[in-house]
């Protein structure tokens, strides 16, 4: 009888002990999920904010001198690299091409330029992702 007692025992700490192990795995999977979720969408803004950093720099250095068609920009801190190409005339196209971990993304955006007296002015028509 003291032999059946302790087997009951034991089964009911070792199903025990199983359902409480298979709830921490549900919840670190849970939690895991998450973080790379997160980590996906800060990704994609900082993606997004350089190549539109790489899109900038292009348009004020095209204000500068009209005869600039394009660069490429590497940023050390996150051994990203940002090619810019401008091509057209008025409306002018500027492609960019940033990679970043072996991942690359294409964006453009439309600008017109304008003169007044030795200044140029950009006016951004449209920007976004190409996909």
């Amino acid at each position: 009888m003291k032999n059946k007692k302790g087997s009951v025992a034991l089964i009911s700490m070792l199903v025990i002990s199983a359902t409480l192990v298979l709830i921490v795995l549900g919840i670190s999977e849970t939690n895991i999920s998450n973080n790379y979720s997160y980590l996906n969408t800060n990704s994609d803004q900082l993606i997004y904010n350089f190549a539109e950093s790489c899109f900038e720099d292009a348009v004020k250095r095209f204000e500068e001198d009209p005869t600039f068609d394009g660069s490429t920009t590497t940023f050390s801190s996150t051994e990203s690299t940002c090619i810019s190409d401008i091509s057209g005339s008025d409306p002018y196209t500027i492609s960019i091409e940033l990679t970043t971990n072996n991942y690359t993304q294409y964006f453009e955006g439309e600008i017109s330029l304008t003169s007044v007296g030795e200044a140029n002015n950009a006016e951004l028509l449209n920007w976004g992702e190409i996909e």
